[in-house]
């Protein structure tokens, strides 16, 4: 009986197996129609995620506080005795501490910057845990007080459950981030309402594209969502019930420039403030897992004396929309929200800056509306017009994006009335603010870890650069007739991972052949046989007529570092290109100044942790040491100071330095990364040790070359250190190596520490 039944489960198992193939199959086969149908199936998960994200939000309110959402909220608050209200928001910091330290640090901040980090970096992967984990910190960020929105979190869930779909069903990139970005469209939907606001946001500021391909399935998302989320909240119509709009005058076009202009302002105050807040916190030499327990405190001693800055806020809004608040009030209401915030999310609390930003400006737009109401009185309107307007733009201004936020404004008031002057003073936020500064109130957080996600975000660069005028022509290669000892001799002389095998004098390609594969040769006792009797012919090549972006996309699709270059027949080897040679030419086209021709300039240097930097490279070649089953071990001092880095460049030259270590380690080697503070206390030292074969003293500097001299005849690229080398430089640091023969290598970097108040940059 016991057999029949693991016969029947095993039947159940392959036959759901089977079905999932097909339907895989069907969805890469499909295209369009495949998308769509993964786009609906996002957008009702999106549309019960933004459900199940406010109850759970209403759920908590009333644990900490004893009151759900809306006009019971803040009563319930004044009501609690001073230490409750002082003191919860930081009980909801010392709950969510923890767990972004530890656990998800996507979870930090508002959200949006790492799903547009994903877009642009990791081609739309997210880790599929990030989008609960991130719902219950921020439910808990905002429940207990934090001033923070929806739409952050909401975004990186729906994103989140887009993106997992797209891995499981194993679509190329491009269809990745579509589905990323329609869970993201299919949650602002739902959250608010906005169907249409939500396929804008996703294009305007995920994507920053409109595609036919990408659009259709975005579309699809938004509504589903928007439709699964009002079954639930029946009978929804506007979330903001306000008085109808009017335009008294044809005066109000030079009021409405000026509430433009001052929304800028504003904009550029919030945005810049809450990230000079979040250095703040930064430099506190304060346990990391505490600090948001410490925004907490400062919040909730603020919220004690202005409790409406509690949470979103939304009735608050109302109520000076409505004008029911006076000028200081609503004047005290906007500096107390900025502050609250940046208290919040600067202290590393979880939520959006959407629903702050529709405070912030409701409270300018109502203030300067009252102004506007006092010196003329007879040709403008009352200030629940202004305040309205002052939401948008604000928003606007903050993120640089108009579209979204003159059609969110639109569908969260139902007012056609309101498009005209939302959209005048909507453009005149954006085209100041941009003007000011490039970054936005999103892309200032990815710019303070090195990444420019404009910049990378211009695929054009890659495609308008051939292969050509990058590979290496300078070729060291083996013949098919060499021995596989004499393969293993060549390998410890060029430090190179792989080396491509021709068949004569004419460089004739036939394949090539690894070091990890020599070294397996010779454990089985095969150093005499010749290279011939191990390979088969590759037809893995590049033309030198290709551009960049396909020798990525080629090198992504199969795993592998460096390919071949033939001649236009497809024959004769002619060249060699690296992933480092192709991140070489697109650093030196994104850094270079027209001032200066300077190939790597590094402008966006910040405070660092030295912790992150190691966890980040670790976490890049963390599945390949698995695989080999090679253990890297940290050994970082203690309270080591920050260091003043390009994030994303440093990391990168940490990941070349363990991917060089792990190469030339065996099977059960431990691999240590270590970080030090010099005894000056002035730098950094971080360095990566392995017990490989070791690096001859000729040798030792010679690699950081980019031709690595072997004779007088050949030469060989060492593109890899020495583009590390290039980066350590440009960051007034220093790269070397320590070796002895048979002892292993240790390659170590250092870098400025950071220690004063204010951070100076190049």
């Amino acid at each position: 009986m016991k057999n029949d039944n693991n016969i029947l489960f095993l039947n159940i198992f392959y036959q759901l197996k089977n079905k999932i193939y097909k339907l895989r199959h069907f969805i890469k086969k499909s295209n369009m129609t495949g998308m769509i149908v993964l786009a609906a199936l996002i957008g009702v998960v999106g549309g019960l995620g933004a459900v199940g994200f406010h109850y759970l939000i209403s759920i908590l309110k009333n644990i900490f506080w004893g009151a759900g959402a809306g006009e019971s909220f803040l009563p319930a608050v004044r009501a609690l005795p001073w230490y409750y209200r002082i003191g919860i928001p930081a009980l909801g910091g010392l709950i969510i501490g923890p767990l972004i330290s530890f656990i998800v640090q996507e979870a930090k901040g508002h959200g949006v910057p790492e799903v547009m980090e994903a877009v642009g970096l990791n081609s739309g992967i997210i880790r599929v845990r990030v989008a609960p984990l991130k719902a219950l910190i921020s439910a808990i960020t905002i429940s207990s007080g934090g001033s923070a929105g929806r739409e952050g979190p909401i975004v990186q869930i729906g994103a989140g459950f887009g993106s997992a779909v797209g891995q499981f069903f194993k679509l190329n990139s491009e269809k990745v981030e579509t589905l990323l970005a329609a869970g993201a469209a299919a949650g602002i939907g739902g959250t608010f309402n906005a169907p249409l606001a939500g396929v804008m946001f996703s294009l305007e500021v995920l994507l920053k594209n409109i595609k036919l391909t990408s659009f259709s399935p975005i579309v699809v998302a938004s509504v589903a969502g928007t439709g699964v989320a009002n079954l639930f909240f029946t009978g929804r119509t506007a979330i903001f019930d306000i008085p109808v709009f009017e335009i008294v005058s044809i005066w109000e076009i030079i009021f409405y420039l000026g509430l433009g202009i001052a929304a800028a302002l504003v904009a550029l105050l919030f945005e810049n403030s809450l990230y000079s807040m979040e250095h703040i916190f930064e430099k506190l030499y304060f346990p990391k897992f505490l600090k948001p327990a410490l925004g907490g405190l400062f919040l909730g001693l603020l919220a004690f004396l202005i409790p409406e800055i509690h949470s979103t806020g939304y009735p608050v809004m109302e109520s000076a929309l409505h004008g029911n608040l006076s000028l200081q009030i609503v004047l005290i209401l906007m500096f107390g929200k900025i502050l609250a915030t940046n208290f919040t999310l600067g202290s590393g609390g979880s939520g959006g800056i959407f629903a702050p930003s529709l405070f912030i400006g409701a409270m300018m737009g109502s203030s300067f509306g009252m102004l506007v109401n006092i010196i003329f009185p007879n040709i403008s309107a009352g200030p629940s017009a202004y305040g309205m307007v002052g939401m948008g733009a604000v928003f606007a201004g903050a993120a640089h994006a108009p579209l979204t936020s003159i059609i969110i404004l639109f569908e969260m008031t139902r007012d056609p009335k309101i498009f005209l002057p939302l959209m005048f003073a909507c453009v005149i936020s954006t085209v100041l603010t941009t003007l000011i500064q490039k970054r936005n109130i999103y892309t200032t957080k990815l710019l303070n870890r090195g990444v420019d996600i404009e910049a990378i975000g211009e695929a054009g660069i890659l495609k308008n650069i051939k292969v050509k005028d990058v590979m290496s022509t300078e070729l060291i290669a083996l013949l098919e007739k060499d021995t596989i000892e004499k393969a293993n001799r060549l390998f410890k002389k060029v430090f190179h991972s792989y080396l491509p095998v021709v068949k004569n004098e004419n460089n004739k390609f036939i394949s090539m052949i690894s070091y990890r594969e020599v070294l397996n040769y010779l454990e089985e006792k095969k150093g005499n046989q010749k290279i011939e009797n191990f390979i088969t012919p590759s037809s893995i090549s590049l033309n030198e007529e290709d551009n960049l972006l396909k020798a990525m996309e080629l090198m992504n699709n199969i795993k592998i570092k460096t390919v071949p270059v033939l001649d236009s027949k497809g024959e004769k080897l002619i060249g060699l290109i690296s992933r480092s040679d192709i991140l070489e030419a697109y650093y030196s086209k994104i850094t270079t100044n027209t001032q200066n021709d300077t190939i790597l300039n590094y402008s966006q240097k910040v405070s660092v942790e030295v912790d992150d930097l190691i966890n980040f490279a670790i976490d890049n070649i963390k599945n390949q040491a698995e695989k080999e089953k090679i253990k890297i071990k940290k050994e970082l001092e203690n309270d080591l100071p920050s260091v003043i880095a390009n994030a994303s460049k440093i990391s990168w030259v940490l990941t070349n330095l363990l991917g060089n270590a792990l190469r030339y380690s065996n099977k059960g080697d431990e691999i240590i990364i270590f970080a030090k503070s010099k005894e000056e206390k002035d730098q950094v030292l971080i360095g990566v040790k392995d017990h490989g074969p070791g690096i001859p003293e000729k040798y030792q500097k010679k690699i950081f070359e980019k031709f690595v001299q072997l004779s007088d005849k050949s030469e060989v690229g060492g593109l890899g250190l020495a583009i590390s080398k290039e980066i350590i430089e440009a960051h007034d640091g220093n790269i070397w190596v320590e070796s002895e023969v048979g002892e292993g290598a240790t390659f170590t970097i250092s870098l400025n520490a950071f220690y004063n108040s204010k951070l100076e940059v190049n």
